[in-house]
């Protein structure tokens, strides 16, 4: 038997241990769990087992792969995407002008960058700085008189500041939140009287682990995806339990580092958030929105802790230290 210094396995660890990994939903932290409680005798308590239960139903439902319960008929919908021109934005641009003949044509890309070379022909490209929000409403009522109602917003863009608070000026601050935070709450809120008058609608947010956790020099950038996180959350019930719109569907996704620059140099360990493809990224949130399924989207499944020195040696892509582009 385990000591641990007086204190007697027995249901109140079980329930520590149950609840941190209910909570955390995390199949390394029950994995740990049952190996801790195996050495300590508590495995076979009911109240562990019970909470050993509850995780595993955790766990599934966080990070199941939504079921292709039917294919959506892409051709009657018009689509917003912002950030289109790079990263994640540009692989799911790629896929959504291949979704259907034509399709192309109702694809609106919101991004202060040009689209480049060998970017789906056919596609609008509306030119915005998605931090000054003032700037919204004449785009999308731009793309509405050019496309009609849109059905689908996809918010991917996303900047970044590498700098400790105290050193962020206030433009620093307002280009952050603009561009992850109000941008995507804006947009929302003027296209979603639309959405609610369409018989089939959805709505994506690009979030990041990193809302989960604290990291030095990326206060505002954690903050404002921990904050689109709960929007999209709130969002979610507010359109089910308030106003019946089950035809509006919500879908927040939490990427682990991706490749696409913004965070080129960052020192996490791969065990703890290993680097994705924007390829990869982008083809798990086609598929969610191919199947019309509301589930977030968590990738990969790791998981994630804080790292006082992750942002030591970063050296970010120069495009997302003034300019707004993909997540």
């Amino acid at each position: 038997m385990l000591d641990l210094g007086g204190v007697t396995p027995g249901p109140n660890i079980d329930t520590a241990f149950g609840i941190a990994c209910a909570l955390l939903a995390s199949p390394v932290f029950a994995a740990l769990a049952v190996a801790i409680a195996y050495a300590t005798g508590a495995l076979k308590t009911h109240a562990f087992m019970l909470y050993m239960l509850i995780t595993g139903m955790a766990i599934a439902a966080r990070y199941r792969a939504p079921a292709i319960a039917r294919r959506i008929d892409w051709s009657q919908h018009t689509i917003l995407l912002t950030g289109g021109c790079h990263g994640i934005g540009l692989g799911l641009l790629h896929k959504l002008a291949a979704a259907a003949p034509g399709n192309a044509k109702r694809i609106a890309v919101v991004d202060i960058l040009d689209l480049p070379k060998g970017a789906p022909s056919g596609v609008g490209l509306y030119k915005c700085n998605l931090a000054d929000i003032e700037q919204l409403k004449p785009i999308v009522d731009q793309i509405t008189a050019d496309m009609g109602p849109v059905t689908m917003l996809i918010n991917n863009a996303g900047t970044v500041c590498s700098k400790v608070l105290s050193e962020q000026s206030f433009q620093d601050v307002h280009r952050v939140v603009g561009v992850n935070m109000l941008a995507p709450m804006e947009l929302t809120r003027l296209l979603l009287p639309g959405m609610l008058a369409s018989p089939d609608a959805h709505i994506v947010f690009v979030s990041s682990v990193l809302g989960f956790i604290g990291i030095p020099e990326l206060t505002t950038y954690t903050a404002t995806k921990a904050a689109l996180a709960i929007f999209s959350e709130s969002l979610k019930l507010e359109l089910v339990a308030r106003q019946g719109a089950h035809h509006v569907r919500t879908t927040a996704v939490f990427p682990s580092q991706v490749d696409s620059g913004m965070f080129s140099g960052v020192r996490i360990p791969q065990w703890l958030a290993p680097n994705m493809s924007p390829d990869a990224v982008a083809a798990r949130i086609f598929q969610c929105l191919e199947s019309a399924s509301d589930s977030d989207i968590y990738l990969p499944l790791s998981l994630v802790g804080s790292s006082l020195n992750a942002m030591r040696t970063y050296r970010g892509h120069g495009l997302y230290q003034n300019k707004t582009s993909a997540a």
